[in-house]
């Protein structure tokens, strides 16, 4: 389970409704987008994490998460491409984007191919889905997860059932209560991408190498 960073900080929409103000993405996506990957890059570090150049160019990105993750989020004890690395390290800028890529379609081949989910994924809940896997593991530990994609339920019908998995976490052990609140701000900016393309304030573009 990651921690979160400031990203949770988004605009304000009205909750009980299903339709996106400003579009509803690519109907049928099946890889994320490139803001789809910055988005989870500006989840998973920040801006102290990098090593810049004197331009902002991304040189290097430094382990996170008492180094147990590498590069944009790669997590080195689930260790999804089967890596083998045992010693977190500053890597490069090339390397943290390839990882970034390979792990998020590889997220994303699994949440469209999934039995469980029955309908057309759009560009935004595509990149949502998989953002939110991120800091999960699997959607399927989340209650009701899958019948509310597939009911296209309401904003505020995910979130309860989100934040009632968080609020678990720290009733199964107390000591996760310093991370609810990064842990609501993070469902909170997912579910206002998965519902109106909202990704939010990106300083970094992982996918340019910058960042702002």
């Amino acid at each position: 389970m990651k921690q979160t960073s400031d990203i949770g900080k988004t605009t304000s929409f009205p909750h009980g409704t299903n339709y996106a103000p400003k579009g509803t993405g690519n109907t049928g996506a099946t890889t994320v987008s490139d803001e789809g990957l910055n988005y989870i890059a500006n989840l998973e570090v920040a801006k102290k994490d990098l090593v810049l150049d004197s331009q902002g160019n991304i040189l290097e990105v430094k382990p996170t998460v008492n180094n147990t993750t590498i590069g944009y989020g790669y997590d080195l004890p689930q260790d999804p491409l089967n890596l083998g690395i045992k010693t977190a390290t500053n890597i490069s800028q090339d390397t943290a984007l390839n990882l970034l890529k390979r792990v998020s379609n590889r997220m994303a081949d699994i949440i469209t191919n999934s039995p469980d989910i029955t309908i057309e994924l759009d560009q935004y809940q595509l990149d949502s889905l998989v953002a939110l896997r991120y800091n999960v593991g699997s959607l399927g530990v989340i209650p009701n997860i899958f019948d509310n994609i597939n009911n296209k339920a309401t904003y505020d019908t995910f979130k309860n059932d989100i934040f009632g998995f968080y609020e678990n976490l720290v009733e199964i052990n107390p000591d996760n209560a310093i991370y609810l609140d990064g842990w609501k701000n993070r469902a909170t900016s997912m579910l206002n991408v998965y519902f109106y393309g909202d990704y939010g304030s990106m300083p970094i573009d992982a996918v340019k190498g910058v960042c702002k």
